[in-house]
């Protein structure tokens, strides 16, 4: 915004010369000159504008009804977990002791207290751990709830050279394992740190400031 405001104020600098000079020699000159200037700044506003609105889409801006302080955001489509239909748009959140998973102005708090595991699997992987369970009848309930058995119950292997990748949160409630899934672009190098977050978590690792 700094670099904007000097622009600003460096323009009207040199038009204020600018209007002194033709004043002095073309006086019927003054006022279009004025017009076609303004006319320019106001362009260049929304110009910046724009690309601020962009940056902040691009950026996650802060969603309404969350905390600030987080560390990471990225969007994913949900699978399986919460109330949301599959592969709906959302946002998940890395907060220095939770997630939050956010949609439609609704958040989802995961503590990471609560949590056993924190994974990135793709579906090929998913799929050769079922079909090496024995017959499958463990696999689709132990292996990730829903999302388990969706992708390790398909009749075939899969053969195809299409990879998807799934971010998977592992948690206790009431004494009983649930999961939260989500699906991930293949090449998104945001989804790592969230992993090694809560590895760093569970490690008992402490990072000091000097």
């Amino acid at each position: 915004m700094g670099w904007l405001v000097g622009a600003i104020f460096a323009g009207i600098f040199a038009v204020a010369c600018m209007i002194a000079t033709i004043q002095s020699s073309a006086p019927d000159r003054v006022a279009p000159l004025v017009i076609s200037i303004l006319f320019f700044c106001i362009c260049i506003l929304c110009l910046y504008q724009k690309k601020r609105k962009a940056q902040r889409a691009e950026k996650g801006v802060v969603e309404d009804n969350l905390p600030t302080g987080y560390s990471y955001v990225m969007s994913a489509k949900h699978m399986d977990g919460l109330p949301w239909g599959e592969q709906a748009d959302c946002n998940v959140y890395l907060y220095p002791d939770k997630y939050v998973f956010w949609r439609n102005k609704n958040t989802y708090t995961l503590s990471m207290d609560k949590i056993t595991d924190v994974c990135i699997k793709t579906d090929v992987e998913i799929q050769k751990a079922y079909v090496s369970s024995v017959g499958g009848a463990i696999g689709g309930a132990a292996l990730f709830g829903k999302l388990g058995a969706m992708i390790g119950g398909r009749v075939k292997e899969k053969t195809d050279t299409t990879i998807s990748k799934f971010l998977i949160f592992t948690y206790n409630k009431d004494g009983e394992t649930k999961y939260i899934s989500f699906e991930i672009p293949f090449y998104n190098k945001k989804a790592p740190k969230y992993v090694k977050a809560y590895q760093a978590q569970a490690s008992g690792h402490q990072n000091f400031q000097l």
